[in-house]
């Protein structure tokens, strides 16, 4: 029998054991097959992601270089009115004086030319005194708020005209109607360097016919060459039209094209740049975006891997810990229960004997016998009162004295009932064994 039941355990032990293993190889499969197929899926939406990250990307990168010019902007018109603020009468007493502080503010403010100009379309500058306004392109009757304008747009060197109205300020007599500056276009696209040796981000100016306003290559477009021109080319994709980004430049309508140029896919977002007719472009090579999404995607993927590792090991070390903590307990527990159980044997044993001996003892002295059980809240569970006691005290049945407390308590004198239950229930209630 013995040599029996310790089949039995060894039996369960390697049951318990081979359970353990074979649950480890399934969790580690599943671990495996979820990351693999986690992998597949990544790969299948990478292309989306890199669609709607390079929208993103471009619409907010457009949005923000689109205030950054502008701001560039009235940062020059801020430059002329500050200069009006601070003219002098002495800096209008004579040209030499007027040429003067008209060469500290274009010095301070790095600018190519600023000049004022009178009711007669006399333009004053550092250097001379031209009685031509047409060369600027400004009309002195229509300027009635700042304007920005582009000189010499064939040139290669392209400069922008900032020009404010000017009241109550005059020289030699003659009323001065006009301030401006003159700025080379590349100061202004200086404020949007995106390229670098490792970078394919690329930005330009436009006007809204697709003219360039600067001589920069635009990615694999050539330099100065019309954006329009040159897009006719290019295979244009699924949600994109040629038709399309040619009316939004002509309506100056922000918006975003995606095409094949030379082999290469292109995304492409345009804006229109606030009080002027010029569009900002920003051009980005797909292959930009996909790679640093791959590169991403392959750590985050690496990294799952180690993590799935080390938590397979974990899950196995702590399952043969349960394993050895539940067996080790349930062989305490065992040895317990069998200790119990001999000490509920012993004490029924040794009940049974004393019972019998009462019993004897009651039947030799013709004494009654009574009993009372109460559980772990020291409440009566049975009370039982033998028919010797009932005629001890006066009573044949139990109709007339039921298994009750209270028959007994009942028959206490009254004097003595209070201390009486009080001393009763102080020995059911201790458990110390002192009371008798």
């Amino acid at each position: 029998m013995e040599q029996s039941q310790q089949g039995m355990k060894k039996r369960q032990k390697r049951q318990a054991v081979a359970f353990a293993v074979w649950g480890g190889f399934i969790i580690t499969a599943v671990l495996l097959i979820s990351t693999i197929w986690v992998s597949y899926s990544a790969g299948v939406g990478t292309r989306q992601t890199v669609n709607l990250i390079s929208g993103f990307y471009l619409e907010k990168l457009a949005g923000r270089r689109s205030v950054v010019i502008s701001e560039e902007l009235n940062k020059h018109f801020s430059y002329m009115k500050n200069a009006l603020d601070i003219l002098d009468p002495s800096d209008l007493e004579s040209q030499e004086n007027l040429r003067s502080f008209l060469g500290k503010v274009k010095k301070l403010h790095d600018v190519d030319e600023f000049a004022l100009v009178d009711e007669d379309g006399v333009v004053y500058t550092q250097q001379n005194t031209v009685s031509d306004l047409s060369g600027y392109g400004l009309i002195l009757e229509e300027l009635k708020e700042p304007v920005i304008q582009t000189l010499n747009p064939r040139d290669t060197d392209k400069q922008v005209i900032l020009a404010i109205p000017v009241e109550g300020i005059s020289f030699q007599g003659r009323k001065l109607k006009a301030c401006f500056l003159l700025v080379n276009i590349n100061e202004i696209l200086n404020s949007l360097v995106l390229q670098t040796s490792d970078n394919e981000t690329y930005y330009n100016l436009y006007y809204r016919n697709g003219d360039s306003l600067n001589g920069d290559a635009f990615g694999y477009l050539s330099a100065g060459m019309n954006l329009f021109s040159a897009l006719q080319e290019a295979d244009m994709a699924e949600n994109s039209s040629y038709e399309q980004l040619v009316d939004d430049f002509s309506n100056g309508r922000a918006g975003q094209v995606s095409f094949h140029y030379r082999g290469i896919k292109e995304d492409l977002c345009y804006i229109p740049v606030e009080r002027t007719d010029w569009m900002l472009t920003i051009l980005i090579h797909d292959n930009v975006i996909s790679e640093q999404i791959s590169s991403i995607g392959s750590d985050m993927m690496g990294r799952s891997i180690i993590q799935i590792m080390i938590t397979m090991i974990s899950m196995l070390a702590v399952f043969f810990v349960l394993i050895y903590q539940s067996r080790r307990a349930s062989s305490l527990l065992l040895d317990q229960e069998k200790a119990d159980g001999n000490r509920i044997r012993a004490a029924y044993a040794q009940i049974e004997r004393e019972q019998i001996a009462m019993e004897n003892i009651h039947a030799a002295m013709n004494s009654g016998l009574w009993s009372m059980e109460f559980n772990e809240k020291a409440e009566i569970t049975s009370c039982t009162w033998s028919d010797v006691f009932r005629r001890m005290v006066g009573y044949t049945d139990t109709e007339d004295f039921p298994n009750e407390l209270e028959s007994w308590s009942n028959l206490l004198h009254k004097d003595n009932k209070e201390a009486v239950l009080k001393e009763y229930w102080n020995t059911v209630k201790d458990y110390t064994n002192e009371k008798t």
